[in-house]
């Protein structure tokens, strides 16, 4: 019985042709595969008995096996794939990017001009965020946004479930992502709640300038979660920043500093506090945009911790009127999510 490789060198023979440069350069990477050295030289020995000296150097593409490093960096790509595929987070407590990228005029696709988007999407998030078990949320925020001129106004109302001790409060991380609020008043055992979170109403302004791009922001958190199920504080938050950015063509590096002052709620030692973010962002191909930043955020609570995260994220534009947004985050501190992840689809209203 011929076996492959006889049965191509047979039909090279009668064809007179010789192996293209894209069939030999696969051909040598496959031989890279350990587990099939034996085979490849075996195959190559019938190759050469059937077509002579002339044909010796045949090698046939074989399905190649992953090698132990191959599977150590296939399993690092998965990871880091699974950590991108993330929304900002927009209303839950731990995306240190998401309150104030949201009306960010560098990190989204949509150019400045008169139009409205709605979107939709899920989120999830999961880390202790200081305490001694583990915190999830499940976030499905519904999120308005509307541009005229050099404004923009947005508007976000998630529905929120979270699965965590009861002393911890969602919705309690101020307008920037800040860290969960925790209650010591009220027990430890492991609760699980959902309903509608807090209703978040923001504005910017891009400054006509020029050679730079300054955005002034604003935001009100208003109290539309139930502080009984504590999915929030009960209390408005407010916050105000601003945004610089200059373009290097493609890629714009850009800042952002905000200042949170916070409710009053009763039970809670709460504090106005700073937020920062650095980063760079890129237009990566026609209709795709992406960024990637460090977050650093003060904890609106005396009893956590401050935050600190790698966030990055795409936008991209499926049609004219559909966008996807992927995008995600990794704490760099112990009250930072372990790990973000998500999506949001969008849709232009006009």
């Amino acid at each position: 019985m011929l076996t492959a490789n006889s049965l191509l060198a047979s039909r090279l023979a009668r064809t007179g042709r010789s192996l293209s440069w894209r069939e030999h350069a696969a051909s040598v990477a496959c031989c890279h595969a350990a587990q099939l050295r034996n085979l490849f030289r075996m195959r190559d020995r019938q190759a050469s008995e059937a077509l002579g000296d002339d044909a010796a150097w045949i090698k046939v593409p074989t399905p190649t096996v992953s090698h132990p490093k191959h599977q150590a960096w296939e399993q690092f790509v998965r990871h880091f794939i699974s950590a991108a595929i993330a929304t900002l987070a927009i209303a839950s407590p731990a995306g240190a990017a998401d309150q104030i990228g949201d009306q960010s005029t560098v990190t989204r696709r949509t150019p400045m001009g008169t139009g409205a988007e709605l979107s939709t999407g899920i989120e999830y998030q999961d880390g202790t965020f200081g305490t001694a078990q583990k915190v999830e949320t499940t976030s499905i925020p519904t999120n308005l946004r509307v541009a005229t001129g050099r404004f923009q106004f947005t508007a976000t109302l998630p529905y929120l479930r979270i699965d965590a001790p009861a002393n911890v409060v969602g919705g309690g991380g101020g307008l920037f992502g800040l860290p969960i609020i925790v209650d010591p008043s009220q027990p430890a055992t492991r609760v699980r709640r959902e309903g509608l979170g807090d209703l978040r109403l923001g504005a910017s302004y891009l400054v006509p300038l020029s050679g730079v791009g300054l955005t002034l922001m604003g935001q009100v958190k208003l109290p539309t979660a139930s502080q009984r199920k504590k999915l929030g504080t009960g209390k408005p938050d407010y916050m105000m920043g601003a945004e610089l950015a200059k373009s290097f063509g493609r890629f714009t590096p850009f800042a952002d500093l905000s200042y949170t002052i916070a409710g009053d709620p009763q039970g809670f030692d709460l504090r106005n506090a700073i937020s920062v973010r650095a980063g760079v962002a890129g237009q990566i191909a026609a209709g795709l945009r992406g960024h990637i930043s460090y977050d650093y955020a003060q904890s609106l609570s005396r009893l956590a911790p401050d935050q600190e995260q790698i966030s990055t994220g795409i936008d991209a534009g499926l049609t004219n009127r559909l966008s996807l947004g992927l995008y995600g985050s990794a704490g760099l501190s112990q009250v930072a999510p372990d790990l973000g992840a998500g999506l949001q689809l969008g849709v232009r209203l006009f």
